[in-house]
């Protein structure tokens, strides 16, 4: 691994600088026609280019030598060093053996966005999610400031890289090394990637608390041991049952901290958690529930725990309740647990260190740093744009002047949510997705629809009820006091926390739901009316084709609302104005839970198809349903959809010699008698051709019930009493007709994508 210096090769030598005492700015030294220096140095800045480019040609060297040997290799630099352009640079890359990984340092928990830029053979970072940012940030996070009379530069403290990001490499190349048999175990967990939320507020936050200082917390979470002796010894041991137990008993010394298990039937302790993920809580609120329940009620004997071994029963790949524990124990044993952090002493106002919400160091490192008491950013129109920008190639906006929106960004209801979520305690400047979760997590959310997803052995049952290792009376006794709440099918439904905020809202207003709704909904046409010009700047990039498939959507309103409701999907943007995957791969959106996936090219779908379409085309024969394919795809195509229909000869001159796949169209009859076209990407291949980084989940039949549910939650009984008796719920119809068809497949897809059915009058 490599960071080649830069501070010959940096673009930032361009940018005219005047300083207050006369100094000359840095002049540049490289350019793109000459990356190797530029011609007419002076002798001290010429030997200085040499030394860079013969410190790079050796570490290349090695770098290849290390490739050909079957080594991992990873070279970084600022995503627009001049270094990218050398000569040599160009050669490896030309070479094939090479991926080429670009990233925004704060979508690895750093304050300030800093574009950088990695060359590797390693194909699991390849396949990390989008790591560009789309955060907010302060207009001025890279201004320098005064500290003890002495000029500070940002540059310098973000030139360390973060805890988050030296995890992230270590994991990948750790998954790397088993994958091509260099090791036999790999690091289970990767470190949060976060590409959106809002960052002006992490300036206060000490440089270190990102680096230096989270390494070992991050460490204990991620499964690992922090390599200082001192560290490591004020951490317990963690292991799993079922590699500890021998003969029911586990070894002396070692605590069972999990829920309990038919498969063993340890008794549980105090150290158990009482929350169950999507049943009681949300996936992504277990572990902050967990640490304050710890903290609250067994904070003063996690000292008990040193020296111990804590076991559990979850998956290596999950953070469990003994990662979180031992993490627990190292902050209460630190040295200086109830004192700031002495490195932190005689630092400004500014750059103070402050703890997150929950109040641990653990959690910080988990998951992104808060401040305490930090409020809500109000939005300033240089942030708004600046982050919408990044949604869209920079070319796109060059010169244009956006519409002033930042009286209306700042008013309900653009504004309430993230308020509301401070009120309530929640962290409000990450993404603000739908909550995550396994497969057993969502299995275990059904219990509160009435449906049991197994019995007592079944992988996602809940935990039993009652601790194993009770005698008669305690048995007894413990019985009747859970027979006094609900069953396990009984409990409230989780929900995701926007649905409890639209609950929150529709009980407050409920008595003037009309005028307030009215009221946002103007808001929005305002906004809408406003950013028109937007719009209609990303409607001239499209194509003609394109362009008919999304004239039923704002593309600039979309966009924006990204951006200000903190979603994850980055990717949507810019995929409604080119195009998006249909074939191939679908990277991680950042929305739903992400699975393992391959990285499949558009010539792979495309290969060797002559074959497969003459089969294809054999397989044709009259049906019932032809002159209902014929008059659907008609109507597709006058919606823009697709192209009218062809004969062979015609297609062939369209795709001009380009290959291309068929799919054979079909019809499925559903109970009540309505058709429906199906394109058939199984028999055509594309099913086999294609690769999601994205585990699909739907919403349950009974979600309009969960919503009620939920109104009723906070409202007072009388409240909710005279509601119903005076008024009712209505939940919406079917879904938007043709909603994924709105979504368009880039053109370099659609080429590669036909599909065909028997035409009574063609033959």
């Amino acid at each position: 691994m490599a960071a080649l210096d830069c501070s010959t090769k940096s673009r930032a030598r361009g940018i005219p600088l005047h300083f207050s005492d006369g100094r000359p700015s840095p002049k540049p030294l490289r350019s793109n026609e000459h990356p190797e220096g530029l011609p007419g140095l002076n002798p001290r800045d010429e030997a200085r280019v040499e030394r860079d480019n013969k410190a790079a040609g050796f570490v290349l060297e090695e770098i290849q030598a290390m490739v050909q040997r079957g080594g991992a290799t990873i070279r970084e630099n600022p995503g627009r060093s001049l270094h990218w352009e050398l000569p040599e640079e160009n050669r490896l890359m030309d070479s094939g053996q090479y991926w080429e990984t670009e990233y925004s340092a704060c979508v690895f928990q750093s304050a300030r966005c800093k574009y950088q830029k990695l060359r590797h053979n390693v194909l699991e970072i390849a396949q990390w999610p989008k790591a560009l940012c789309a955060h907010t940030h302060a207009s001025d996070e890279w201004k320098p400031w005064t500290e003890h009379g002495q000029r500070v530069y940002p540059s310098k403290e973000e030139a360390e890289y973060s805890a988050g990001l030296a995890f992230a490499l270590a994991v990948a190349l750790s998954w790397w090394a088993v994958r091509v048999g260099r090791a036999v175990l790999h690091v289970p967990r990767m470190p949060p990637m976060e590409t959106v939320g809002r960052r002006e507020h992490w300036l206060e936050l000490h440089p270190q608390s990102m680096r230096s200082w989270a390494m070992a917390p991050l460490a204990i979470l991620l499964g690992l041991e922090p390599p200082h002796p001192q560290e490591r010894a004020r951490i317990p041991s963690r292991g799993r049952v079922k590699e500890l137990i021998h003969e029911g008993q586990l070894p002396a010394g070692a605590i069972y901290v999990g829920q309990g298990h038919h498969s063993h039937r340890l008794p549980t302790t105090c150290w158990k958690s009482p929350f169950v993920a999507g049943h009681d809580c949300a996936p992504d609120e277990v572990m902050p529930l967990y640490i304050d329940h710890i903290k609250r009620n067994f904070g003063q004997e996690l000292h008990s725990l040193l020296g111990k071994t804590l076991v559990c029963d979850c998956a290596e790949e999950e953070l469990c309740e003994a990662d979180v524990l031992a993490g627990l124990v190292f902050e209460a044993t630190s040295p200086n647990a109830s004192a700031p952090h002495p490195r932190a002493a005689g630092i400004p106002p500014r750059r103070v260190v402050r703890g997150p919400k929950r109040g641990s160091l653990a959690l910080a490192a988990l998951q992104a740093p808060t401040l305490a008491g930090s409020s809500v950013v109000r939005w300033t129109q240089e942030a708004v744009v600046t982050t919408f920008r990044k949604l869209f190639p920079a070319e796109w906006f060059s010169g244009f002047k956006f519409p002033m929106i930042e009286d209306l960004v700042n008013q309900h209801p653009f504004c309430s949510y993230v308020q509301w979520r401070e009120a309530q305690g929640l962290e409000w400047d990450g993404p603000l997705n739908p909550a995550g979760g396994s497969g057993v997590t969502r299995l275990r959310q059904r219990h509160t629809e009435g449906k049991q997803a197994g019995s007592l052995n079944h992988r996602a049952a809940l935990p039993p009820l009652l601790p194993f290792g009770l005698d008669p009376d305690e048995h007894f006794e413990a019985a009747c006091t859970v027979g006094q709440y609900p069953l396990p099918t009984e409990r409230s439904p989780v929900v995701d926390t926007d649905l409890h905020f639209a609950a929150y809202m529709h009980a407050q207003e409920k008595d003037s739901l009309g005028s307030w709704r009215r009221r946002a909904l103007g808001m929005l046409r305002e906004l809408k009316r406003r950013w028109a010009p937007v719009t209609d700047q990303l409607r001239a990039l499209q194509t003609d084709a394109i362009a008919r498939v999304t004239a039923k959507r704002d593309l600039g309103l979309t966009a924006l609302l990204v951006v200000m409701a903190q979603w994850g999907d980055t990717c949507c943007p810019y995929g409604l104005v080119t195009g998006l995957p249909a074939v191939g791969t679908a990277p991680c959106y950042n929305i739903f839970p992400a699975q393992q996936g391959s990285i499949i090219n558009l010539a792979d779908v495309v290969e060797d198809t002559d074959e497969h379409n003459r089969a294809i085309i054999a397989k044709l024969r009259p049906g019932l349903h032809d002159e209902f394919l014929l008059s659907q795809s008609v109507v597709d195509a006058d919606k823009g959809f697709g192209t009218q229909p062809m004969t062979w000869s015609e297609l062939l001159r369209a795709t001009k010699g380009r290959p291309f796949r068929l799919i054979p169209r079909c019809v499925i009859v559903q109970p009540s008698g309505k058709k429906r076209i199906i394109d058939d990407a199984a028999v055509g291949g594309q099913s086999a051709l294609s690769s999601d980084f994205n585990k699909l989940v739907l919403c349950s039949a009974l979600r309009p019930a969960q919503h009620v549910a939920a109104v009723a939650s906070w409202m007072p009984q009388s409240d909710w009493d005279h509601h119903m008796a005076h008024d009712h719920f209505e939940s919406g119809g079917e879904d938007w007709p043709d909603a994924y068809r709105h979504s368009p497949i880039s053109r370099e897809e659609s080429l590669g994508c036909v599909v065909t059915w028997w035409h009574d009058e063609w033959q």
